[in-house]
């Protein structure tokens, strides 16, 4: 016999779908009458007993994905961000519930639906409905009824003991898993949609069991409530980040200051980034989307940001080695230190400190603008790269990558199978006389949707060429005769170029001549 599924299934399944646990939301179904049971006669909501009711809260992760890239949708390309936080309000979090809500109810048609949101209020100023209880009566969060008023005449303020009167306390509401990391949004209820009398609510879990923890956690919400440390009470999973409690804990109208950096000007963010790690002291960098980069990558090397994301190359001209690292590493070497000690130093390599110490300057000039730094030599536990820093060269305009060419029309002679060749990226400007240091990712600032990447020109054109370059930089790569291929126009100078061509442990004694 087939089971016919009843209407009011059919309706939470459809809102649940709209409403995923994955973006963010979780939905709770309740009777109105259950509520109605408990409140005083002026919140009551006039409906059937059985009517559906749905809660909807927003759990921690909903913040930082779901709301931020919807938010970062609505800003027009020529738009200011005064003028887009003017359009938007102090409040941009009702603005989408509200937008999505409308979305969802249009998408539930023909059955009809209500809508009262957390923020709404009557003429005399009293909500619309009571949130703390139909999260209580659907389950979603148990509510704690405050004490007696509490006494907080013991309030300490600049050192001194300040006399307020006694408050009357509200309760506070805990969800069963992230205690107070999750807001209550909205009621959507169903008029037409009625619930079998053996429909049953989940029961909200009591997450304190003590009065006294009950005690605690109410005297922090109505007392402290600005440094969120209610918020954790009973709370066993995921948390909003520092950045999400620091926007709930401060008025609407400061809000805005909190997340602009989400919404920085590439353009501008670019042009600092320049300013810090400018062409005179040997850096270059090129822009390129996330998708860009991960089209190109393969599956296994996917880099995990918006697909407008802005990531940047970070590479060294020529002019770095004998100007702006000679300067530091010079800088770094005490005049009571001995040579020896002084290597011991650096077991990695002074190159890779220097742009590990610079690199942290610019994400600290930048703050509070997230930067990710991946570096040209990191990688995951498996060894696998954490990112194909040839591939971002290449979309990004850096540097023309060349593959073997074996690799795309077949082998051109008999070769070792065993010996897989790499393919060698290839400056316009320096050919190979320069080195990828590192890749800055912005997951918070996002590139036009018109972006697009310069292209490097291919200076190799024939397959042939194409080839001996390959060949050189695999087989005879000390040799640095690779590195002329594309005839560059400003090379490394004949002691770089010996420095490169050395084996790590052998480089340090070629630079003592720089302090002695």
């Amino acid at each position: 016999m087939v089971r016919i599924t009843p209407l009011w299934e059919t309706v939470s399944t459809a809102v649940e779908n709209l409403f995923t646990k994955t973006d963010g939301f979780e939905c709770y179904k309740f009777r109105v009458g259950s509520y109605n049971d408990v409140v005083d006669e002026s919140y009551k909501l006039k409906y059937s007993f059985n009517t559906l009711a749905i809660l909807l809260i927003n759990t921690p992760s909903f913040f930082e994905t779901t709301f931020k890239k919807w938010l970062q949708s609505k800003k027009k390309p020529e738009e200011g961000y005064s003028e887009f936080t003017k359009r938007f309000g102090c409040n941009p979090i009702n603005k989408f519930f509200v937008e999505k809500i409308n979305n969802a109810q249009k998408a539930l048609l023909p059955v009809k639906s209500e809508v009262v949101y957390d923020f709404e209020f009557t003429a005399d100023g009293r909500p619309k409905v009571i949130m703390g209880t139909c999260g209580h009566v659907s389950g979603a969060a148990y509510f704690y009824h405050p004490r007696p008023e509490i006494n907080n005449n013991n309030i300490i303020v600049d050192g001194c003991k300040s006399a307020v009167a006694p408050i009357r306390p509200m309760g506070l509401s805990l969800h069963r898993k992230y205690g107070g990391h999750f807001a209550f949004r909205a009621v959507i209820i169903f008029p037409e949609v009625i619930l079998p009398d053996t429909f049953l609510e989940l029961k909200p879990k009591m997450v304190l069991k003590s009065e006294k923890e009950q005690s605690e956690a109410i005297e922090l919400f109505n007392i402290y409530w600005q440094d969120g440390r209610f918020r954790d009470c009973g709370c066993t999973g995921e948390r909003y980040s520092d950045l999400q409690k620091a926007f709930y804990s401060v008025s609407p109208v400061e809000r805005w200051n909190l997340i602009k950096e989400c919404y920085m000007d590439s353009e501008a963010l670019f042009l600092r980034l320049q300013s810090l790690l400018p062409s005179e002291d040997g850096y270059e960098m090129h822009r390129f989307k996330i998708s860009s980069y991960n089209a190109s990558a393969g599956p296994c090397f996917q880099l995990p940001y918006p697909d407008d994301a802005m990531g940047v190359v970070l590479l060294n001209t020529p002019s770095f080695f004998e100007s702006t690292f000679k300067t530091w590493l010079c800088s770094k070497k005490s005049p009571l230190e001995t040579y020896e000690d002084f290597i011991a130093k650096y077991p990695s390599g002074p190159i890779q400190v220097f742009f590990a110490e610079k690199l942290a300057e610019v994400k600290q000039a930048l703050n509070p603008v997230e930067t990710v730094v991946i570096y040209d030599y990191d990688l995951h536990p498996n060894r696998r790269p954490k990112i194909l820093i040839a591939v971002a060269g290449h979309v990004s305009g850096a540097a023309f990558f060349y593959h073997p060419p074996e690799e795309a029309i077949g082998e051109l002679a008999p070769r070792n199978p065993e010996k897989k060749r790499a393919g060698l990226s290839l400056h316009p400007k320096y050919g190979g006389y320069f080195a990828y240091r590192a890749v800055l990712i912005f997951p918070n600032v996002l590139l036009p949707t018109d972006f697009k990447e310069q292209r490097a020109p291919m200076l190799l054109k024939t397959v042939e060429k194409q080839d001996e370059a390959v060949e050189l930089y695999n087989n005879k790569w000390w040799e640095g005769k690779f590195r002329d291929c594309g005839d560059p126009v400003e090379k490394y100078s004949a002691f770089q170029l010996k420095y490169f061509s050395s084996l790590p442990n052998k480089r340090w004694e070629l630079l003592k001549h720089w302090f002695y």
